[in-house]
Order: C-alpha cells, then structure tokens, then sequence
C-alpha cells in the first residue's frame, strides 16, 4: 500500500477535496510533532482521520519508546524515527 505524507495546518482549512486530485489511490498519513515524552490522541487527530480520511496518524516525540495510541494513531520516538519509516 502507497502513502503520501501530508502536513496540515487546519487554521487554514485544508480539505480532502483541496488533494483528491494528488491522491492517485494512496493512502494519506498524516503526522505531528510533540515536545512531549508522553503524547495523547487530541480532538484535533480524531478529527483530521474523520475529515481527511487519513490512512494512520503518525506522532513524532521525545520519548524512548514507540506504541499505538489508536488503531490508527502511533506514537514514533524520535529517537527511531528513521528505522519506522524505513518500510516506505
């Protein structure tokens, strides 16, 4: 399965029809970056895998460890960044 990475700001209201046309039948995964150690599911996540249909939701942290948050939400160290994506 094909995934396109995609950073969205949602102030600025970006939406699923705005990168239908890009989409090519991938999959989007979208991701965030946290300070934090110890990261949480937001509203703000449930909401951008309901209105962009995102495929999974990557979190990016300073923590030691990487586990699933959701079903389709993980929490990636920092630290192991490269070996996770090293699959794509």
């Amino acid at each position: 399965m094909k995934y396109i990475s995609l950073i969205c700001i949602f102030r600025g209201r970006l939406l699923r029809t705005d990168i239908e046309p890009w989409l090519g039948g991938c999959t989007l995964c979208g991701f965030e970056i946290k300070r934090t150690t110890s990261p949480r599911v937001t509203p703000s996540m449930r909401n951008a895998l309901a209105d962009l249909k995102l495929g999974r939701i990557d979190v990016i942290h300073a923590g030691p460890e990487t586990y699933p948050l959701s079903e389709k939400i993980v929490a990636i160290s920092s630290s192991r960044l490269m070996d996770v994506f090293a699959d794509f």
